[in-house]
C-alpha cells in the first residue's frame, strides 16, 4: 500500500544505476568534488611537512656560525639572517597558494588543481638548495 499520491513517488529512485530527477548519472565511489580535492590536499600536507623539515635542517646548518668566532673567518651575518627565512617563506607561499586555489575552485575541480601544490613542493626544495648554497657563502669554512 502506497501512502503517497500517484506521481510523487514515481520520480524518486533508490537504485545506484538509475538517473536522478535532474537526469544525471550518480557518481560511483567518491563524489565528483571529493575526487578532485584528495590529491591537492594530500600534496598540501606533504608540502607543509617537507617545508617544516627542511626549515629545521637549515636551522641546524646555521649552527655553523660558531666557526665565525675565529678571528680569521669573516662571516656575512646579514646573509646568514636572510637565509634563515628563505625556506619558511617558500613553504608559507606554497600553502597560501594551494589554499587559494582550493577555495577559488571548490565548485569545479579541474585536473590541474594538484599542479599548484606539486609545483610548490618543487619551489620549497629549490628554496632549500638556494638557502644552503647561500649559507655556504655566508660561512666560508
Amino acid at each position: 500500500m502506497k501512502l503517497m499520491p500517484k506521481g510523487i513517488g514515481d520520480q524518486i529512485s533508490f537504485s545506484d544505476n538509475e538517473t536522478n530527477t535532474s537526469g544525471r548519472q550518480r557518481p560511483e565511489g567518491l563524489g565528483e568534488v571529493s575526487r578532485g580535492i584528495v590529491a591537492p590536499v594530500v600534496l598540501f600536507i606533504v608540502d607543509v611537512f617537507v617545508g617544516s623539515l627542511l626549515s629545521v635542517v637549515l636551522l641546524f646548518m646555521q649552527m655553523g656560525v660558531a666557526a665565525c668566532s675565529d678571528l680569521s673567518v669573516q662571516c656575512d651575518y646579514q646573509l646568514l639572517y636572510a637565509t634563515l627565512w628563505i625556506t619558511p617563506i617558500a613553504t608559507l607561499a606554497t600553502a597560501a597558494g594551494t589554499i587559494t586555489v582550493l577555495i577559488l575552485q571548490r565548485r569545479q575541480r579541474t585536473a590541474a588543481t594538484w599542479l599548484v601544490p606539486a609545483l610548490g613542493l618543487m619551489a620549497i626544495v629549490i628554496a632549500f638548495i638556494v638557502a644552503g648554497t647561500l649559507l655556504g657563502v655566508a660561512i666560508p669554512v
